[in-house]
């Protein structure tokens, strides 16, 4: 199973948005891997106390890690709120394997194949499978409601840039598939 859940906190913000190049959001995010959860949602019912994602990068980059995977069998993605944790996948054949690293990166980027990462610890004990195209549908159901909800928040926003480029990567998705 893998399911995608965020929350945009500041409604107002996208609102008032009006930069046509770059736009963030901030919310809560999380990754569900069958029993395993990675993020910050929900908020904690108890303190009220939650961690914002930057809902846009994470979307942005889950999106490019289905273009990556169709490249590469092994991709790590940057967890850019943590310092030294990434997402390792390795696709075989339908499935996706999944565990959080902890590593030192060889380089700067949010994306890295195998060899560009020094792993200093895994997070979970087993990787967990979860299947290639319920991996690829729910990001880009999760991507294009992200996408609806800015516009229909402020109509504007359908000529930002960052949006479109956004918008790009899920019409290439669904191209390649």
């Amino acid at each position: 199973m893998f399911l995608l859940k965020y929350k945009i906190l500041d409604f107002d913000s996208v609102i008032k948005h009006r930069d046509d190049d770059f736009i963030e959001i901030e919310g809560l995010l999380e990754i569900t891997f069958n029993d395993k959860k990675y993020g910050d949602y929900p908020i904690d019912e108890t303190n009220g106390s939650y961690a914002d994602s930057l809902i846009i990068i994470w979307i942005e980059s889950l999106l490019k890690s289905i273009v990556m995977l169709n490249e590469h069998t092994t991709i790590y993605i940057k967890d850019i709120e943590v310092y030294d944790n990434w997402i390792r996948l390795v696709r075989i054949d339908g499935q996706i394997y999944v565990n959080i690293v902890h590593a030192k990166p060889l380089c700067g980027d949010f994306f890295v194949t195998e060899h560009a990462l020094d792993i200093v610890g895994i997070e979970w004990s087993n990787d967990e499978t979860i299947d290639w195209n319920e991996y690829k549908r729910e990001i880009l159901l999760k991507s294009k409601m992200l996408l609806d909800d800015l516009t229909q928040a402020n109509k504007s926003l359908i000529y930002n840039k960052r949006l479109r480029e956004i918008n790009n990567i899920i019409e290439q998705i669904i191209v390649t598939k």
